[in-house]
């Protein structure tokens, strides 16, 4: 078979013995694309080829393919029987075409996506290649009751049928959603019943928003991807692992006693690391990089479906948004009940006066005059003194946790921020 191209309809003559096709048999002339093929961009191909592909499924319909893929010297032929042979022949090599050109489309795909390159296809290549096409099918067309009268009639495979796909998709959509709907009213129910849930708003509560909340407050859907977060980590890893490269390459090695400092305590530092002593290991943190960036642009161009990794139905996702409207506009208020762990829909009002009511009681709360923060933060430091002065806390974990205790209580305009003491204390803990 001759090898598929992009007008490869077109690179060979008509069938000998009969009259030449209408068409010029010159695709790139008939055409007049503003560059050759090959001087087009991955993206501009990719274009290029998915007209091509629309255009020989346009032609399954036809009684005969483009000429590159016709039996050759089959129009002489008048026997109905080898006419109908021919014709399954036909249809199958166009079938292949089909195929062939859906690879080829996907490895241009894949191409441009690497590249990264989207520059699309000038209007005016479009316009004319449109137009090519078109006179095309539509002069095919009419060889239908003339030239291949004699030809069997095709009709297209019930996979390129769009009328049964169209339905059959819209019955299983009907299907899925109203399997999702029984499904949330049966969650509401029971969650109703057995009282994990209790409304008391004069509202009506969607039961997707009850189906949600009967899973409970600790309950975590699905979050979003998150590409920086992933990005970040990713650098934190490969920066650890440059670090602990060039540590052994130095023969650095930590000795029984050395005190490392509790993960909560660091302070996280994603600064791009400068590349290790090791080109191996330069080079294999460079991979991990790059996959991760190319899984996270396949990931962003496609994303997941609602039905794929998803632990909420669509009902429970559209009473879970309309939960947080209600909340965030203040006509209702979620909360967790003191005893039984039982979740309650109730009205702000109704909250801040059963709050209010607790407050008051002195049999659950005393009222203090006075804050006691900046007695309990030197009473906090203090004991940090007391524990580096005693050998019990070591002066660099000391040093650390002061300076975290000095940011933290600086974030807040407050609370008293005299530098001077600050100063005082951090050279304390230093002697």
């Amino acid at each position: 078979m001759t090898t598929m191209g992009v007008f490869d309809d077109d690179s060979v003559p008509a069938d000998r013995g009969t009259t030449q096709s209408s068409v010029p048999n010159n695709p790139v002339r008939a055409c007049n694309l503003s560059m050759h093929y090959a001087e087009y961009s991955c993206h501009q191909k990719f274009t290029i080829q998915t007209m091509r592909l629309r255009f020989l499924r346009n032609c399954k319909p036809l009684k005969r393919p483009p000429p590159s893929l016709r039996v050759y010297g089959a129009s002489a032929i008048k026997n109905p029987e080898k006419l109908h042979l021919f014709s399954v022949l036909e249809s199958e090599m166009l079938e292949l075409a089909v195929k062939n050109k859906l690879n080829e489309i996907r490895a241009l795909k894949e191409e441009v996506e690497q590249s990264g390159d989207h520059t699309p296809l000038p209007e005016n290549d479009v316009r004319k290649l449109e137009t090519h096409f078109k006179k095309k099918i539509a002069f095919y067309t009419s060889q239908n009751n003339n030239k291949w009268e004699d030809w069997p009639k095709k009709q297209p495979l019930l996979s390129d049928s769009k009328t049964p796909k169209k339905r059959k998709t819209r019955q299983n959509y009907k299907k899925r959603k109203n399997k999702n709907r029984r499904k949330a009213e049966k969650a509401a129910r029971k969650a109703l019943d057995n009282g994990s849930v209790l409304v008391l708003v004069d509202m009506e509560i969607p039961a997707g928003a009850i189906a949600a909340l009967g899973k409970g407050l600790g309950y975590v859907p699905t979050p979003k991807l998150d590409a920086e977060s992933l990005r970040l980590d990713m650098r934190r890893v490969t920066n650890n692992i440059i670090t602990l490269s060039n540590q052994a390459l130095h023969g650095y090695v930590p000795a029984d006693d050395s005190y490392e400092l509790p993960q909560k305590l660091r302070r996280t530092n994603y600064n791009k690391h400068a590349p290790g002593l090791d080109d191996v290991v330069n080079q294999q943190t460079n991979r991990m990089q790059e996959e991760l960036d190319t899984a996270l642009r396949k990931t962003m161009k496609k994303p997941l479906k609602n039905s794929q990794n998803k632990n909420l139905t669509s009902y429970e996702q559209t009473g879970l948004a309309w939960l947080q409207k209600k909340v965030n506009a203040g006509s209702i208020a979620v909360v967790e009940a003191d005893k039984g762990g039982a979740i309650i829909i109730t009205t702000p009002t109704l909250l801040e006066k059963k709050t209010l009511e607790k407050l008051q009681n002195p049999d659950l709360y005393e009222k203090i005059l006075t804050d006691p923060t900046k007695q309990l933060h030197n009473e906090l430091v203090n004991l940090w003194i007391e524990g580096k002065t005693n050998g019990v806390i070591p002066a660099l974990e000391t040093i650390w946790s002061s300076e975290n205790l000095r940011m933290s209580y600086n974030s807040s305009p407050s609370r008293y921020n005299n530098q001077k003491q600050i100063t005082q204390r951090r050279k304390s803990l230093i002697k």
